[in-house]
């Protein structure tokens, strides 16, 4: 709504309670021209189900679409982390 103004899933015109709490069980969100690849990104980190895959308030602050600084590297959640160290573990391994 802060982008667009718009809330992303609710139609007011054609939305029953019924059909409102079947769209936020089962989401298929639409964006208009506003929402810029990073502002979709931070979006998704943000409203994410599985809680390892969405950011964390902390995170969610160093994301660069909130800090303006568009070179800066995204926070990764904490499932990308755990991904990271994995990969990590297995190069030590074999060195």
């Amino acid at each position: 709504m802060l982008v667009s103004g718009n809330h992303p899933l609710h139609e007011p015109e054609l939305d029953t309670k019924d059909i409102f709490l079947n769209k936020l069980k089962n989401p298929k969100f639409t964006f208009n021209d506003k929402f810029t690849d990073m502002s979709k990104d931070f979006f998704f980190k943000l409203c994410n189900p599985n809680s390892l895959d969405r950011y964390t308030a902390d995170k969610a602050l160093k994301h660069p679409w909130i800090t303006r600084d568009f070179k800066a590297k995204k926070p990764l959640t904490t499932s990308e982390e755990i991904g990271e160290f994995q990969i990590e573990l297995q190069l030590r391994r074999i060195v």
